[in-house]
């Protein structure tokens, strides 16, 4: 699976302030590649585009969505697509991150657009990433119906988002009653409405449910979590 990566911030602690204006995709080796070249390296083919969390830019995020490609390399995707976003880098900021994700879901609009001609993308987005991931289907939506046709599915994993949010179509939700950094979150009341990684989407709201027993990251390592993402 050939691993791009879509910037949409700056590096270093500036990067929770100074926001890139310019979505920048390189490859897995840092070289900065152009639109023409994203879109030939997707055309016709499967691919996963993949939204981080809060604080995943403490480490290198191509180093985190390196690993994420190892994990998922047998999902039957061609291309992963890591989107960077500045997600914070202190628990302190966590409230200050989810005032950033409408304008990083700008921003992901504008890399999901140069996968249009891709036969199917699956977008999963991990805790807050989900946040990020809600703002742009709406974003890609009003740039155009084109811009969304190539995109299939959804799959959130421990979603850092209300349990009431109105998701996209075809979506699947994988939550745990057992996750800790929601529990975390919830006891410090940042929560006003249930967490859908916690206690799944709410009833009544249209998506595949699938309830996990472990933590805020230990999906990827579940065989389980491979099959529902395949």
């Amino acid at each position: 699976m050939r691993l791009l990566i879509a910037n949409a911030r700056a590096d270093g602690w500036t990067g929770f302030i100074r926001h890139r204006k310019v979505l920048q995709y390189t490859d897995a080796q840092g070289r900065e590649i152009t639109a023409r070249q994203v879109q030939e390296a997707v055309e016709c083919k499967r691919v996963l585009f993949a939204v981080h969390g809060y604080r995943t830019e403490n480490e290198k995020a191509e180093d985190a969505y390196d690993r994420w490609q190892g994990k998922l390399s047998g999902c039957g995707y061609e291309v992963m697509i890591g989107f960077r976003w500045p997600g914070g880098w202190a628990r302190a900021a966590f409230a200050l991150s989810q005032r950033r994700t409408d304008e990083a879901g700008r921003h992901m609009a504008t890399a999901i657009a140069q996968t249009q001609l891709a036969d199917h993308v699956t977008v999963m987005a991990h805790s807050l990433g989900a946040d990020v991931t809600l703002h742009g289907w709406q974003a890609v939506r009003a740039f155009s119906p084109q811009f969304s046709a190539a995109w299939k599915r959804t799959v959130f994993v421990a979603p850092a988002i209300p349990w009431d949010a109105e998701l996209p179509p075809n979506s699947t939700v994988c939550y745990s009653p057992n996750d800790g950094a929601l529990k975390w979150y919830g006891r410090r009341h940042l929560w006003t409405r249930k967490a859908m990684g916690l206690h799944g989407p709410k009833p009544g709201l249209v998506a595949r449910r699938e309830k996990f027993e472990g933590d805020h990251s230990d999906y990827f390592d579940d065989a389980r979590f491979l099959e529902v993402l395949s």
